[in-house]
């Protein structure tokens, strides 16, 4: 696109000049046709009119630089809307460049929102596929993608469980093992990752207008108590910061809790599990003794 809008101007520009020159040809061959082509003026006055020639001239050639200026300010532009308009991207002035790391952009997640969604939701995969859309679009986010962990004899991965705008089929998926990409190594080190220069070809967002690689990406590690659950990516052109991800984490802690309750829930039903099995061994020890006694 750009390269056809760049080659376009230049065709117009060329075809603009062309016309000048010519303009210009016609403007100083005027007086000797008036005088000598069709005799509607004399020499002498030729001389009279002489200062409206030079008025004349003055007033086409300004019309015609300003013209020519016109022509090339309105297809830079036009070439720069078509450029971007699958490429959102946010902007910070100088003066705000020093308010902190928490002020990288102006985000704000209702929280409402989610709970209104996970009340309505009870199926994983739906209530994530929910979750994960409304934070996209939150975002101006092209790509998303919810993992969930899973074993694999020896082998500990993340699995695909929804996404957002990604090219895929509804029967396939997506698996990492733990260390593995980014997605990986968030699940690995359980620590949030935000890179703001991805690789060219690492991922890419399609539309029917093209394809074109994010500027941005947030890798955001879930965790249900102190056990990981799964890993969010998200992919953007807008910047994505701290602030995002805590918002995406502070989501899908509303999926958890729905489906496995609070962290202090499954701390006390591990409790209770563990007090049961003392319970069990100090019964089968005090059986075994009564046998012995008798």
């Amino acid at each position: 696109m750009k390269f056809e809008y760049r080659k376009l101007s230049i065709v117009l520009i060329a075809i603009y000049s062309a016309c000048m020159i010519f303009t210009a040809y016609e403007l100083f061959q005027l007086p000797d046709d008036l005088v000598y082509g069709s005799q509607v003026l004399s020499a002498g006055d030729l001389k009279a009119a002489g200062p409206v020639f030079v008025k004349l001239y003055v007033v086409v050639g300004i019309t015609m630089i300003v013209g020519m200026g016109a022509l090339v300010i309105s297809l830079n532009k036009r070439s720069s809307e078509v450029i971007y308009v699958e490429k959102k991207k946010s902007t910070r002035t100088q003066d705000g460049q020093g308010d902190g790391e928490d002020d990288e952009n102006s985000h704000t997640l209702d929280i409402s929102v989610i709970k209104d969604i996970v009340s309505k939701e009870s199926d994983e995969s739906r209530l994530a596929k929910s979750i994960l859309t409304y934070i996209c679009k939150h975002l101006d986010a092209g790509i998303g993608a919810f993992y969930t962990t899973a074993q694999e004899g020896d082998k500990r991965m993340v699995e695909m469980k929804a996404s957002y705008a990604l090219i895929l089929g509804e029967s396939e998926t997506i698996r990492f093992e733990y260390g593995e990409g980014l997605v990986g190594q968030a699940a690995l080190e359980e620590k949030t990752l935000i890179i703001d220069d991805i690789p060219e070809g690492y991922i890419k967002i399609v539309s029917g207008l093209g394809s074109a690689t994010p500027t941005h990406l947030l890798v955001v590690p879930i965790k249900n108590g102190d056990k990981l659950y799964g890993v969010v990516e998200i992919a953007s052109f807008t910047d994505l910061g701290k602030t995002d991800a805590e918002m995406v984490g502070a989501a899908f802690k509303q999926m958890t809790q729905k489906l496995f309750g609070t962290s202090k829930t499954v701390k006390n039903s591990e409790t209770a599990e563990k007090e049961d099995s003392k319970d069990s061994e100090a019964e089968d020890k005090s059986g075994k003794s009564t046998k012995k006694e008798k």
